[in-house]
């Protein structure tokens, strides 16, 4: 085609190249995996549904069903408290942080008192949670507040394996990167068909 003045319009191509990725949704997944026993009474798992709380460093309460727990000294005056592997404070159903309780001095810990103190709440709906990463949830409105559970089953010195399926996974990893080479694929079709068509201008 040609205009008034003779001048060849320059024709853009009709078409898109790629657009990249990006995560749709992440779903949560609470299904009970199995235990497995573990021999330290500062271990802890929940039988059904449930969830501990933890408060960070900043004063923020959070949940998880992680329950590899430890202890830390605060202070000179040889109190010791209930954390999380990652330094957070374990709550009680009141949510007040738990001091570690001893007999025979301090050489050993009140395992029955320990597992009484261990809080453990529910919500309205769970999979409203927001998930915070590397196990930790916050509480929402889609999720509703968390009510404590005195009645709920905690299992001491044992915890939760992992309820991934590897199998399937790996399937779903495979198709993905199958997907991937094949996007990649059409991106550089893409490209190459713009490269010819700019040459043929």
């Amino acid at each position: 085609d040609s205009d008034e003045d003779g001048e060849n319009d320059i024709l853009e191509p009709d078409w898109q190249t790629g657009h990249g990725a990006y995560v749709q949704k992440t779903d949560l997944m609470f299904s009970q995996s199995h235990f497995y026993d573990t021999d330290r009474e500062l271990d802890f798992a929940i039988a059904g549904e449930g969830f501990f709380a933890v408060q960070d460093r900043w004063g923020n309460v959070n949940y998880t069903r992680d329950g590899a727990f430890g202890m830390t000294q605060v202070g000179d005056n040889n109190e010791w408290w209930l954390v999380s592997a990652s330094g957070e404070y374990v709550l009680d159903e009141n949510k007040q942080r738990i001091q570690i309780p001893f007999v025979e001095g301090q050489t050993k810990i009140d395992a029955s008192a320990l597992k009484a103190a261990v809080g453990v709440f529910e919500f309205p709906n769970p999979f409203g949670l927001e998930a915070l990463g590397t196990n930790r949830y916050r509480e929402n409105g889609k999720s509703g507040a968390a009510v404590a559970n005195p009645n709920a089953e905690k299992l001491q010195s044992t915890l939760i394996a992992s309820n991934v399926d590897l199998a399937t996974q790996m399937v779903k990893l495979i198709e993905t990167q199958r997907a991937y080479q094949i996007s990649s694929r059409v991106v550089t079709t893409s490209d190459e068909l713009a490269r010819i068509a700019n040459n043929l201008r």
